[in-house]
Parts: structure tokens; C-alpha cells; sequence
């Protein structure tokens, strides 16, 4: 399973839509605009705002493709009805689309 979740420009935002558990294996991030600065970033994390992966620095040019190198196995797991959250820290522009990889757990 693929989440595709559009990261508008400066908001965090909830994922809550999965009826079932399920557990992050992998994240990367496309850069969809052209203005970069080295403190934009998108980071997935807990509903209580643990740190599921590292920050994905957007520092980068449009259509670049930037991967989470770490995944917490202590918070990868998300409960059905779980709550995923997209934390965008924006200091130019920080719009991209997240590619969210996860498989269905028991």
C-alpha cells in the first residue's frame, strides 16, 4: 500500500483515514516547486508527536526526490483509526507530494 499525500505549502496536517493497522516501511518526498531554503522540511511523526522518520530536507530543486533515511520500529506502527502525522517546517517552501510506503499488520 502507497499513500500519495499531497504536502500543501506551510500546515501540518492528520492522516486518519486507514481502517486497518498497518506499518511504515518506507517515505520520500517530490519537491514541486522551484524556491528551496535548508530549513523546509516534512517529517512523519506520531498523533502525539513522536518521530516516526527523520526530517526529509527540501532543500532541493522542483521534481527532486528526497527519501527518510531512519524509520523508528518503536513508532512505525500505526493503530486502525490511528492518526499519522504530516509535520511540514517551512522556511521558503516546503510544498511537495509524500509518498508514504506501508504494509497491513495484524
Amino acid at each position: 500500500l502507497i499513500y500519495n499525500i499531497p504536502a500543501g505549502v506551510t500546515s501540518t496536517f492528520d492522516q486518519t483515514s486507514s481502517l486497518y493497522k498497518f506499518r511504515i516501511i518506507d517515505a520520500w518526498a517530490r519537491k514541486v516547486v522551484t524556491s528551496a531554503d535548508a530549513g523546509d522540511s516534512v517529517q512523519l511523526r506520531t498523533a502525539g508527536g513522536a518521530a516516526i522518520t527523520n526530517a526529509m530536507l527540501l532543500n532541493v530543486t522542483n521534481d527532486t526526490i528526497v527519501r527518510a533515511t531512519t524509520i523508528d520500529p518503536a513508532s512505525h506502527t500505526i493503530l486502525s483509526s490511528g492518526t499519522l502525522r504530516i509535520a511540514r517546517t517551512q522556511s521558503t517552501n516546503a510544498a511537495c507530494v509524500l509518498h508514504v510506503q506501508c504494509v497491513r499488520v495484524a
